[in-house]
């Protein structure tokens, strides 16, 4: 492959590397034509980007990103997916290992922290209900964060007012 093919390759995914949060690695397995067309499908549902690139291009393009950390869970041939829903494309993932035997798990990365397969499979099994869980608990204690920080302020300007009058 020519140099300069190979820069806009690597620009390319730099760029998609720079509008995803998560990136999970799924190996390659003997999977046929068709199995990856599913797997396309049903991820590009989700508003992933999938990618099947050469071990060498992937790790220049991700060096100096939020994914750099994941460089050594690259193992034979790999396919990439990035995405913005962790819990939706987890979920995508487990099913589609689960009915297809020909991708294996890896890994991956969120937020520059990196997680393992067993990961992906852990939050690929929760229910729709222990989501809405774990969402509206994670709203509430947002919440409670920010009454935490509105209230001493105002204390402070209520005293001040009090003190004025």
């Amino acid at each position: 492959m020519k140099s300069k093919i190979k820069k806009l390759i690597i620009k390319d995914y730099i760029d998609i590397i720079q509008r995803y949060k998560i990136i999970f690695i799924i190996k390659n397995n003997r999977s046929r034509v068709s199995d990856i067309v599913n797997l396309k499908k049903s991820l590009e549902k989700k508003k992933c980007k999938i990618i099947m690139i050469k071990k060498s291009l992937m790790k220049i393009a991700i060096k100096n990103t939020k994914f750099n950390n994941v460089e050594n869970k690259f193992e034979g041939a790999n396919i990439l997916i990035f995405s913005n829903l962790i819990f939706e494309t987890s979920k995508t993932i487990v099913e589609l290992l689960n009915k297809q035997g020909c991708f294996i798990a890896i890994g991956g990365a969120y937020e520059k922290k990196t997680f393992d397969r067993n990961t992906i499979f852990d939050i690929g099994k929760l229910k729709d209900n222990e989501l809405k869980i774990n969402t509206i608990n994670s709203i509430r204690m947002i919440a409670y964060n920010i009454i935490q920080i509105l209230t001493k302020p105002s204390s402070n300007i209520l005293n001040l007012l009090k003190e004025r009058k």
